[in-house]
Protein backbone atom coordinates (compact mmCIF):
# COMPACT_ATOMS: atom_id res chain seq x y z
CA UNK A 1 0.00 0.00 0.00
CA UNK A 2 1.23 3.39 -1.18
CA UNK A 3 0.99 6.38 1.26
CA UNK A 4 0.39 9.85 -0.64
CA UNK A 5 -0.13 13.23 0.82
CA UNK A 6 -1.61 13.84 -2.50
CA UNK A 7 -4.51 11.54 -3.22
CA UNK A 8 -6.05 13.14 -6.31
CA UNK A 9 -3.03 14.06 -7.50
CA UNK A 10 -2.43 10.07 -7.83
CA UNK A 11 -5.48 9.37 -9.08
CA UNK A 12 -5.66 12.25 -11.60
CA UNK A 13 -2.49 11.18 -13.57
CA UNK A 14 -4.10 7.64 -13.93
CA UNK A 15 -6.83 9.25 -15.07
CA UNK A 16 -5.15 11.40 -17.55
CA UNK A 17 -3.45 7.75 -18.81
CA UNK A 18 -6.30 5.53 -18.83
CA UNK A 19 -9.39 6.99 -19.14
CA UNK A 20 -9.83 8.83 -22.79
CA UNK A 21 -13.70 9.63 -22.41
CA UNK A 22 -15.35 11.41 -19.99
CA UNK A 23 -12.43 12.32 -17.19
CA UNK A 24 -14.92 14.87 -16.27
CA UNK A 25 -16.75 11.66 -13.37
CA UNK A 26 -13.23 12.18 -11.74
CA UNK A 27 -15.01 15.60 -10.40
CA UNK A 28 -17.76 13.09 -8.48
CA UNK A 29 -15.27 10.93 -7.17
CA UNK A 30 -12.83 14.10 -5.55
CA UNK A 31 -16.15 15.69 -4.24
CA UNK A 32 -16.97 12.31 -2.61
CA UNK A 33 -13.43 11.57 -1.03
CA UNK A 34 -13.44 15.33 0.10
CA UNK A 35 -16.72 14.83 2.10
CA UNK A 36 -15.34 11.65 3.56
CA UNK A 37 -11.71 13.34 4.84
CA UNK A 38 -14.10 15.95 6.23
CA UNK A 39 -16.27 13.91 7.96
CA UNK A 40 -15.39 12.65 11.48
CA UNK A 41 -18.00 9.66 11.48
CA UNK A 42 -17.82 8.57 7.65
CA UNK A 43 -16.13 5.35 6.51
CA UNK A 44 -13.06 6.43 4.83
CA UNK A 45 -12.34 3.32 2.47
CA UNK A 46 -13.33 3.57 -1.10
CA UNK A 47 -12.37 1.59 -4.53
CA UNK A 48 -11.71 3.50 -7.33
CA UNK A 49 -12.30 2.14 -10.54
CA UNK A 50 -10.45 3.79 -14.27
CA UNK A 51 -11.87 3.07 -17.20
CA UNK A 52 -11.67 3.81 -20.87
CA UNK A 53 -14.64 5.52 -20.67
CA UNK A 54 -14.92 7.31 -17.17
CA UNK A 55 -14.10 6.64 -13.55
CA UNK A 56 -16.55 5.44 -10.51
CA UNK A 57 -15.55 5.57 -6.33
CA UNK A 58 -17.43 3.65 -4.02
CA UNK A 59 -17.79 2.79 -0.32
CA UNK A 60 -15.15 -0.65 0.20
CA UNK A 61 -18.59 -1.20 2.30
CA UNK A 62 -20.94 -1.06 -0.09
CA UNK A 63 -19.28 -3.08 -3.42
CA UNK A 64 -19.90 -6.25 -1.09
CA UNK A 65 -23.55 -5.63 -0.50
CA UNK A 66 -25.59 -7.36 -2.68
CA UNK A 67 -27.87 -5.41 -4.80
CA UNK A 68 -26.63 -1.76 -3.79
CA UNK A 69 -25.71 0.34 -6.50
CA UNK A 70 -22.09 -0.24 -5.58
CA UNK A 71 -21.84 -3.72 -6.13
CA UNK A 72 -24.34 -3.43 -8.73
CA UNK A 73 -22.25 -1.22 -10.96
CA UNK A 74 -18.78 -2.81 -9.81
CA UNK A 75 -19.71 -6.55 -11.35
CA UNK A 76 -21.15 -4.83 -14.14
CA UNK A 77 -17.54 -3.81 -15.54
CA UNK A 78 -16.42 -7.23 -15.47
CA UNK A 79 -14.79 -8.83 -18.86
CA UNK A 80 -13.56 -5.07 -19.76
CA UNK A 81 -10.19 -4.58 -20.80
CA UNK A 82 -8.09 -1.78 -19.33
CA UNK A 83 -9.83 -0.98 -16.07
CA UNK A 84 -7.88 -0.14 -13.61
CA UNK A 85 -8.48 -0.72 -9.74
CA UNK A 86 -7.51 0.83 -6.43
CA UNK A 87 -8.17 0.83 -2.53
CA UNK A 88 -8.24 3.77 -1.32
CA UNK A 89 -8.44 4.78 1.94
CA UNK A 90 -8.27 8.77 3.07
CA UNK A 91 -6.25 9.57 6.30
CA UNK A 92 -6.96 13.11 6.23
CA UNK A 93 -6.32 17.02 4.93
CA UNK A 94 -3.05 18.37 5.09
CA UNK A 95 -3.14 21.45 6.94
CA UNK A 96 -4.23 23.75 3.92
CA UNK A 97 -6.96 21.86 3.45
CA UNK A 98 -6.43 21.28 -0.21
CA UNK A 99 -5.28 18.38 -0.24
CA UNK A 100 -6.10 14.54 0.62
CA UNK A 101 -3.41 12.59 2.38
CA UNK A 102 -3.79 8.48 1.74
CA UNK A 103 -3.25 4.89 1.33
CA UNK A 104 -3.69 3.82 -2.25
CA UNK A 105 -3.53 0.24 -2.65
CA UNK A 106 -3.84 -1.30 -6.54
CA UNK A 107 -5.27 -4.49 -7.09
CA UNK A 108 -6.09 -6.86 -10.46
CA UNK A 109 -9.90 -5.73 -11.23
CA UNK A 110 -10.03 -9.43 -12.74
CA UNK A 111 -9.42 -11.69 -9.79
CA UNK A 112 -11.14 -9.29 -7.36
CA UNK A 113 -14.51 -8.83 -9.38
CA UNK A 114 -15.08 -12.81 -8.80
CA UNK A 115 -14.45 -12.57 -5.08
CA UNK A 116 -17.24 -10.19 -4.55
CA UNK A 117 -19.48 -11.80 -7.31
CA UNK A 118 -19.04 -14.70 -5.06
CA UNK A 119 -18.99 -13.31 -1.34
CA UNK A 120 -21.39 -10.32 -1.36
CA UNK A 121 -23.99 -10.04 1.40
CA UNK A 122 -27.52 -9.11 1.23
CA UNK A 123 -29.19 -5.83 2.25
CA UNK A 124 -31.10 -6.40 4.96
CA UNK A 125 -32.43 -2.40 4.98
CA UNK A 126 -31.32 0.88 3.70
CA UNK A 127 -31.20 3.52 5.93
CA UNK A 128 -30.91 7.39 5.32
CA UNK A 129 -32.37 10.78 5.95
CA UNK A 130 -34.59 13.07 3.39
CA UNK A 131 -33.16 16.41 2.46
CA UNK A 132 -35.79 18.05 5.28
CA UNK A 133 -34.22 15.72 8.32
CA UNK A 134 -36.44 12.74 7.97
CA UNK A 135 -35.11 9.58 9.08
CA UNK A 136 -36.00 6.71 6.74
CA UNK A 137 -35.46 2.84 6.99
CA UNK A 138 -36.03 1.36 3.38
CA UNK A 139 -36.30 -2.85 3.87
CA UNK A 140 -34.06 -4.72 1.35
CA UNK A 141 -33.15 -1.27 0.06
CA UNK A 142 -36.54 -0.44 -1.88
CA UNK A 143 -37.17 3.29 -1.39
CA UNK A 144 -40.40 4.58 -2.04
CA UNK A 145 -40.40 7.45 -4.83
CA UNK A 146 -43.39 9.20 -3.53
CA UNK A 147 -41.51 9.56 -0.69
CA UNK A 148 -38.71 10.46 -1.58
CA UNK A 149 -40.41 13.65 -3.42
CA UNK A 150 -42.07 14.29 -0.80
CA UNK A 151 -39.34 15.02 1.49
CA UNK A 152 -37.07 16.58 -1.16
CA UNK A 153 -34.49 14.12 -2.20
CA UNK A 154 -32.32 11.56 -0.23
CA UNK A 155 -29.60 13.75 1.49
CA UNK A 156 -27.45 10.75 3.20
CA UNK A 157 -27.91 7.04 3.38
CA UNK A 158 -26.29 4.10 4.14
CA UNK A 159 -26.50 0.28 3.06
CA UNK A 160 -26.80 -2.49 5.93
CA UNK A 161 -25.87 -5.96 5.49
CA UNK A 162 -27.34 -9.25 7.05
CA UNK A 163 -24.54 -9.38 9.39
CA UNK A 164 -22.30 -6.68 9.61
CA UNK A 165 -19.68 -8.68 11.44
CA UNK A 166 -19.22 -11.14 8.72
CA UNK A 167 -18.90 -8.19 6.49
CA UNK A 168 -16.15 -6.52 8.89
CA UNK A 169 -14.36 -10.32 8.44
CA UNK A 170 -14.85 -10.04 4.66
CA UNK A 171 -13.26 -7.18 4.34
CA UNK A 172 -10.48 -7.58 6.77
CA UNK A 173 -9.69 -10.76 4.36
CA UNK A 174 -9.92 -9.19 0.96
CA UNK A 175 -7.22 -6.60 2.27
CA UNK A 176 -5.16 -9.43 3.50
CA UNK A 177 -5.60 -10.88 -0.82
CA UNK A 178 -5.07 -7.86 -2.10
CA UNK A 179 -1.72 -6.50 0.08
CA UNK A 180 -0.48 -9.76 -0.80
CA UNK A 181 2.42 -9.08 -3.32
CA UNK A 182 1.93 -10.95 -6.39
CA UNK A 183 3.84 -14.22 -6.76
CA UNK A 184 5.91 -14.46 -9.55
CA UNK A 185 5.76 -17.94 -11.66
CA UNK A 186 8.70 -20.33 -10.71
CA UNK A 187 10.91 -20.89 -13.34
CA UNK A 188 12.45 -23.94 -14.22
CA UNK A 189 16.18 -25.29 -14.62
CA UNK A 190 16.80 -25.84 -17.87
CA UNK A 191 17.40 -29.07 -18.60
CA UNK A 192 21.00 -30.61 -18.57
CA UNK A 193 21.62 -32.79 -21.91
CA UNK A 194 23.36 -35.67 -21.51
CA UNK A 195 25.95 -36.43 -24.55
Amino acid sequence: MERTNDVLAYLGAIVRRNTRHYQSDFDYDKAMLFKAAQSETSDRTFYWMSRDCGTWCFLERDVFIRGSNANITWLYHEGEKGILTFRVRITGLDESGKKLAGEIQPFPYAEQVQRVRRAALPIRQLVGVYEDGTAFVAPRGETNTADIYKHGGIKESRYEPENETELSDLLVWEHRLQDKPPTRPRQRKPATRLH
